[in-house]
């Protein structure tokens, strides 16, 4: 038997590509689509046990349990860089129990791979769908995308997982990888080396009706940067439209990669919410960590997502190269003034991968478990939590008006009124703990 494990934590964690952290002001835990992927491949070989350790609330000695009763040989783990140090342990755990083998996976692991890797583990560098090809005896190198298997959904219970908001099921879907520009803040141009690897619209719509027939409506795209091609999401839209799929999606954006007329489209197509990556209100600061855009780019984007009805979430990066008190203000200034729906503020750190890192490697403890965008590793002159904390509760206290509920539920749909309440009242307990 092989396993495919999310392990347990002490908190909610993401851990898929790029995004390795703590859950967001929604506390919303997302499907485990690498592990769904790496089952998709390796059952047509092997018999496989899905466990997302932290979707299910699953703690150690349950995992302990599970694992002296299948008494797995091979082990396929997600790490991350803030739950590094934890999974390690329980590997060390588990193999007391037996000795297997443990493939571990992840942008950590695939940055520290001759560190990580030892007799019982081995730290796969790169993408993990090429090792579970090789041990079912087929080579495939996913430069097509759409030469992959659909994720194996059928082993995962969607009832643990449900969109912000409007807490309704969705699944992951993935129609690319990569990303061609080169933030200084993520390490993602070190995971893909800047390749962009696209899946066809005919693929893309093919998984979008296999997850209808699962019962799921709604869809997250988690794409590198999904609008990076305007005629592939023109095409995709117009075929959503044309196959009346009635599926609500949600996706990211850079502000410069998307224009008005697109956005239009998107929201007829199902779109109802778009995240943009802004980091900060300061263009000295977003020269310096090669974002490549300008603060008119911000201001024009968000204003025509809004216009089209897509509701907006913007991503702020605090404690960035050259950030001061003025520029921090700024930032939170001008983070309000743009009429967005959601706002998410995470401190800047240096996660192996990054260019970032790179410039401090050597420099500071190596305290994995604080390597975590709430948490401050950097720039110990200027208090970015507490900036953090109130930057947090400033927007969403201030955001508190009757058109803003109005247009939520315009997109999301009236009869989700409830569940948008409920959602309402746990973030603003959130931001008063």
């Amino acid at each position: 038997m092989i396993w495919l494990l999310n392990p347990p934590f002490e908190e909610m964690v993401f851990k898929e590509g790029r995004c390795e952290q703590k859950v967001g002001v929604f506390q919303t835990s997302y499907p485990p689509l690498t592990l769904a992927y790496l089952a998709s491949i390796l059952r047509k070989k092997f018999e496989v046990r899905l466990l997302d350790a932290i979707g299910e609330h699953r703690d150690l000695d349950y995992i302990k349990n599970l694992f002296e009763k299948d008494k797995p040989d091979i082990i396929f783990m997600s790490v991350s860089t803030p739950t590094i140090q934890s999974d390690l342990k329980i590997i060390e755990e588990l193999s007391k129990i037996k000795e297997s083998k443990f493939y571990i996976f992840g942008i950590h692991a695939s940055y520290f791979n001759e560190r990580l890797t030892k007799k019982n583990i081995i730290a796969i560098k790169g993408e993990p769908e090429k090792v579970a090809f090789s041990l079912i005896g087929e080579k495939n190198d996913l430069s097509n995308l759409d030469d992959l298997p659909f994720p194996a959904w059928d082993l995962v219970n969607f009832k643990l997982y449900s969109v912000p908001l409007i807490r309704n099921k969705f699944a992951l879907m993935q129609p690319s990888r990569g990303c061609p520009f080169g933030c200084v803040f993520c390490t993602n141009p070190f995971f893909y080396n800047k390749k962009v690897r696209i899946r066809s619209v005919d693929s893309v719509i093919k998984e979008m009706k296999y997850v209808k027939s699962l019962g799921l409506n709604n869809v997250i795209f988690f794409s590198d940067t999904f609008t990076l091609y305007k005629d592939w999401v023109n095409e995709l839209c117009n075929k959503m439209i044309e196959e009346k799929l009635n599926i609500k999606w949600v996706c990211n954006s850079r502000v410069d990669t998307v224009d008005r007329e697109t956005l239009f489209l998107m929201r007829k197509a199902g779109c109802w919410l778009m995240s943009f990556g802004i980091e900060s209100g300061d263009q000295g600061i977003l020269d310096g960590v090669k974002k490549q855009i300008k603060i008119e780019d911000i201001k024009r984007t968000v204003k025509d997502a809004n216009d089209s009805g897509i509701l907006t979430f913007g991503h702020f990066i605090l404690g960035l190269p050259g950030e001061t008190k003025e520029t921090l203000n700024k930032t939170i200034k001008f983070s309000r003034g743009l009429d967005l729906d959601f706002v998410m503020f995470y401190i800047a750190t240096p996660l192996p991968g990054s260019e970032i890192y790179e410039g401090y490697k050597g420099k500071i403890e190596e305290n994995w478990k604080n390597f975590e965008y709430s948490s401050q590793v950097l720039n110990k002159e200027l208090d970015l939590e507490e900036a953090q904390r109130k930057a947090l509760r400033g927007f969403y206290m201030n955001n508190l008006k009757p058109r803003k509920a109005v247009k939520l539920l315009r997109a999301v749909g009236y009869k989700n009124w409830f569940n948008v309440a409920l959602s309402g009242f746990g973030l603003l307990r959130s931001l008063r703990a």
